[in-house]
């Protein structure tokens, strides 16, 4: 496993945010008990927010990349990539939505 803690932050943000993705596209919330809610409600909110630990991430990548990790790199690249689709996916659903 890469000790580049950018690229584990990153992959994490990825899994949360196909999980949310699959939660919103099968519309799990739709009448579901209370259980499925108390999961789904706190990982859409965590995608939402997500691109702020995102920002995080490429500043931490930065600062592997300063200490020769060049796993770093791959953190910087991906976390950026993953903002901007993040926040044009969450725009392009309140469109839909409004």
């Amino acid at each position: 496993m890469s000790k580049s803690v950018s690229v584990k932050l990153l992959i994490f943000n990825i899994a949360v945010a196909l999980i949310g993705l699959v939660g919103y596209l099968f519309h799990v919330t739709v009448d579901a008990g209370m259980m499925v809610k108390l999961f789904f409600y706190p990982v859409y909110g965590y995608v939402m927010l997500s691109f702020v630990t995102s920002a995080i991430g490429i500043v931490w990548g930065v600062l592997e990349r300063q200490k020769g990790i060049e796993a770093g790199r791959i953190g910087v690249i991906g976390h950026s990539v993953y903002i901007a689709v993040v926040l044009a996916a969450l725009l392009a659903i309140w469109k839909m939505h409004h």
